[in-house]
């Protein structure tokens, strides 16, 4: 990460697009919940939240995160997309591809080691 979460997490609203968590993962308030919509994205929650970190899958069947990260770009274009996915054995491969569609997109994979521990989310 870049250093896009180096303000408590706690102050930034968090959006989370379609996705299922742990149990044991802690979450503050400022946690909101959106489900896909017609055009198959929370399009709406995106613009009326105006989320700072956006926590998305990596994909799904009906979209992937290119797809989120142009909307989110076209929505909130300082907001940070967290993907939740599975374990990647090349991750920095994927990030690169999704930062080539999208150059202005601040985005990582989500880490639960480092969301529930948040002093490394500066790291």
């Amino acid at each position: 990460m870049d250093g896009s979460l180096n303000a408590s997490i706690e102050c930034r609203k968090i959006l989370l697009l379609a996705t299922e968590f742990d149990r044991k993962l802690r979450f503050p308030n400022n946690i909101y919940f959106a489900c896909k919509g017609n055009d198959g994205f929370a399009t709406s929650e995106i613009h009326k939240v105006q989320p700072d970190v956006v926590i998305s899958p990596l994909f799904t069947l009906k979209y992937d995160a290119i797809d989120v990260g142009k909307l989110i770009m076209k929505h909130v274009p300082n907001a940070l997309l967290l993907l939740q996915g599975p374990t990647l054995p090349r991750p920095g491969m994927i990030l690169k591809e999704i930062i080539g569609e999208c150059p202005e997109l601040n985005v990582d994979i989500f880490d639960n080691v480092r969301w529930n521990n948040q002093s490394l989310l500066i790291a």
